[in-house]
């Protein structure tokens, strides 16, 4: 679904909250669409989220368990993330681009989502 007020490559996305998609689900699609069509030009240039779920303190960072798939994100969190952390609030709804990092020593690490907004999920 096109995104009102934005142009005609942004697109709006409702998941299935058991369900993660990374970019690299969203490269994948394209490539695949490429090999049908050599001359499409299907370019992928981000993936945005926002779900909720529980932050955790993991090393020197924190980790993001989205609720309904129990995919775990790294974080790069906001200064109003920050806050909310010191606060003692873990059931949180992140807004961020997501990115997957490159294999290090062989070891894929978790994706990451570099947050823009956080706020405090309401009860259920």
């Amino acid at each position: 679904m096109r995104g009102p007020g934005r142009d005609k490559f942004f697109y709006h996305l409702e998941v299935l909250e058991t369900k993660a998609l990374l970019p690299s689900t969203f490269q994948k699609a394209m490539k695949d669409l490429v090999a049908k069509d050599p001359d499409a030009d299907y370019p992928f240039m981000s993936l945005e989220i926002e779900a909720a779920g529980t932050v955790a303190k993991e090393g020197e960072g924190y980790v993001f368990t989205a609720r309904g798939s129990k995919q775990k994100y790294a974080l790069k969190p906001s200064e109003g993330l920050k806050k909310l952390l010191a606060a003692g609030k873990i059931q949180l709804t992140v807004t961020g681009k997501v990115l997957e990092p490159a294999a290090k020593d062989g070891q894929k690490p978790p994706p990451l989502i570099e947050v823009a907004e956080a706020s405090e999920t309401p009860a259920r």
